[in-house]
């Protein structure tokens, strides 16, 4: 009899834990706190530990479930990531992270590029963002082992030219409308994303410029005199924002090519 009282004592002790835990707000946001703690320092296995605990406590979290697939999918796991993630999505449906996280596992899985673009393309109506899209675009294209250079033939190099005529003529606000478009049509054409930003450049809006030259940077990786122009407008911009470091690092880049 005293062995089945101790035994009621404890499992009503655990539940007043459990319970606690549930319902105790500090408890849940340390155990947050410290599997994030984790995820930086790139331990994912702990991470996840923490964040399964958090998940005992709020069963229906879908952000730790979201934490729980980037662990797994920066851990290699894209089985597991992708469990998650689709649990993730199950609870939220229309949160744009997560169903980029999604599109990434897909794109890593090594799906075809026609697929690849039919779920990008599909992101891309609830992404509300383009340079989401265009991240998603460039990892398709990083991930390939033979990048679609796209951008060589006959018709954008008519547009290549005509981009290069309106900034001789310095018509740099039709330059930037039309690059824009073309980024929108074609979103591997490192041609119109170095355009884009000479325009930006142009219109002393150095900061965006950059943002172009990094989305374009990716398609330009194999093609040596793309490089060269890409980065001689990195260091021009970051001369004009008087970062001298970054400018030198990228004149330095320069000159080994």
């Amino acid at each position: 009899m005293k062995k089945l009282l101790y035994i009621l004592t404890i499992a009503i002790h655990l539940t007043t834990w459990a319970q606690t835990e549930k319902t105790d707000p500090t408890a849940f946001d340390k155990t947050y706190f410290d599997a994030m703690k984790y995820r930086l320092k790139e331990d994912y296995a702990k991470s996840n530990e923490l964040f399964e605990q958090c998940l005992v406590m709020q069963a229906d979290n879908d952000v730790i479930l979201f934490k729980m697939a980037q662990n797994y999918f920066d851990a290699k796991n894209l089985h597991k990531a992708e469990f998650y993630v689709n649990k993730a999505i199950e609870l939220n449906p229309k949160n744009r992270w997560y169903h980029k996280l999604f599109v990434e596992i897909q794109i890593k899985k090594g799906i075809s590029q026609k697929k690849a673009n039919k779920l990008i393309n599909a992101f891309s109506k609830i992404a509300h963002n383009k340079y989401l899209v265009y991240d998603l675009y460039r990892k398709q294209y990083a991930k390939s082992k033979s990048i679609a250079v796209t951008y060589q033939t006959p018709k954008t190099n008519k547009q290549n030219n005509d981009f290069k005529t309106l900034f001789l003529q310095q018509k740099y606000v039709d330059l930037s409308k039309k690059t824009e478009q073309r980024i929108n049509d074609q979103p591997d054409d490192a041609k119109a994303y170095y355009w884009k930003a000479k325009a930006l450049s142009a219109l002393k809006k150095y900061k965006k410029s950059l943002e172009y030259l990094d989305m374009g940077m990716d398609f330009v990786l194999r093609d040596k005199e793309w490089r060269k122009k890409y980065y001689q407008l990195y260091m021009e911009l970051y001369q004009n924002l008087g970062k001298t470091k970054k400018a030198e690092k990228y004149k330095q880049k320069l000159q080994k090519i």
